[in-house]
């Protein structure tokens, strides 16, 4: 995927010379803003280690947002599950994708989430 030119977007998206094919192509390239966190079953925790872990994700990764449940869309495994907030609305109300996120985004948020439960259950 090209990256987004956002000087073109102001100068281009919204003249009446753009075509809709390009409008979408740069409206897709919005990164990943937002991710829902899903503890493993034996670490689901209280609300307060919830609000805690939350606090420490907003400190560590500024300029995202974090939502923790318990409900995961995949299977359960070991670890946290990490899951990016991938689609957002166009200015045309249609559903449109993010930019998938980094790995290493990703496995950093995961990190994170895994040394907060080892020093949460340490302090218990």
């Amino acid at each position: 995927m090209a990256k987004c030119d956002f000087t073109a977007w102001i100068a281009n998206v919204w003249s009446e010379t753009s075509s809709v094919l390009d409008r979408r192509r740069i409206m897709t390239c919005r990164d990943v803003m937002s991710f829902v966190i899903v503890p493993p079953p034996d670490n689901r925790g209280s609300l307060t280690q919830q609000e805690k872990l939350i606090d420490l994700l907003l400190r560590k990764f500024p300029g995202y947002s974090f939502r923790v449940t318990k409900l995961s869309p995949v299977g359960h495994g070991p670890d946290f599950g990490v899951y990016p907030v991938m689609n957002f609305l166009g200015p045309d109300g249609e559903m449109l994708l993010c930019t998938e996120p980094k790995s290493w985004l990703i496995a950093g948020i995961r990190e994170a989430c895994s040394r907060f439960m080892k020093t949460e259950a340490l302090a218990a």
